[in-house]
């Protein structure tokens, strides 16, 4: 029902162009650069007789971009990386976290920073991930089936369902129009035709063959992951909320107490 009702979402097979093999050798093969450097210092450290946790800590982050490594190369895809995204994202923060941290502690508490190898090291490590967050945010969601043309996608066609991650979440996507409409009239013929995912037919067929023979159940069925994400960021947004004014007691208070240029 799902691909007779929606034809232009489309998976990788049922795409039209061939893939790109740039795009997973860069991915696979940074990744596994990253693999043998980080497996190279844990065996380093393990060499060196180091802590239980400086030996385990690299290891497993070489089991991570072990994983990365392959993922482009065995499950192939157009499409975003979802798990790849979450995967770069989790070792983009501490990494600019901990490298910020030295440049703060060496800026306000005059602590040295550490040698010029480290330091390079640490850049080059946020470098590569940094090439590796932008290559899957250009990654776009879908590619046109055989049945819509490609340069009717953002005329008549919503490019919203083939646009990249990067103008999805910064919503650049909806530029065009919104320029075009800054200077001119817009009329019925320049507005994109209603994404299926939000067309009102393909919604009721795929609502239809749920299978659960109680409504309740079809509701939950069809809107849970939309609210489970709505609560959860709710939850995040009143924490941030509140977190700004609590902050700011804590660092008014710590001024209060040592007023010291630290």
């Amino acid at each position: 029902v799902y691909e007779k009702e929606m034809p232009n979402l489309v998976d990788y097979s049922a795409s039209k162009s061939a893939p790109s093999v740039f795009r997973p050798a860069t991915l696979s093969g940074l990744a596994l650069l990253q693999a043998l450097v980080w497996l190279g210092l844990g065996s380093y450290s393990l060499a060196v007789g180091a802590k239980i946790w400086d030996v385990v800590l690299p290891v497993a982050t070489a089991v991570t971009w072990l994983y990365a490594s392959l993922r482009p190369i065995v499950w192939p895809s157009q499409t975003v990386f979802y798990d790849l995204f979450i995967l770069y994202l989790a070792h983009f923060v501490p990494g600019f976290v901990v490298l910020a941290g030295l440049f703060f502690d060496h800026s306000v508490y005059q602590l040295p920073l550490p040698s010029q190898v480290t330091l390079v090291a640490r850049v080059v490590n946020l470098s590569v991930i940094t090439i590796l967050l932008i290559a899957v945010l250009n990654m776009p969601f879908a590619v046109p089936s055989a049945t819509i043309k490609e340069d009717e996608v953002g005329k008549s066609v919503s490019p919203e369902d083939y646009c990249s991650l990067w103008d999805w979440v910064s919503f650049h996507w909806v530029v065009p129009l919104i320029k075009k409409g800054t200077h001119n009239t817009l009329n019925e013929d320049d507005v994109w035709k209603l994404s299926p995912t939000l067309s009102s037919r393909p919604l009721t067929s795929l609502f239809k063959g749920l299978g659960h023979a109680s409504i309740v159940w079809k509701l939950w069925a069809a809107n849970s992951g939309d609210m489970i994400w709505d609560f959860l960021l709710t939850l995040i947004s009143v924490t941030l909320t509140y977190a700004a004014p609590f902050f700011l007691q804590r660092i008014l208070a710590s001024i209060e107490d040592d007023p010291t240029p630290e």
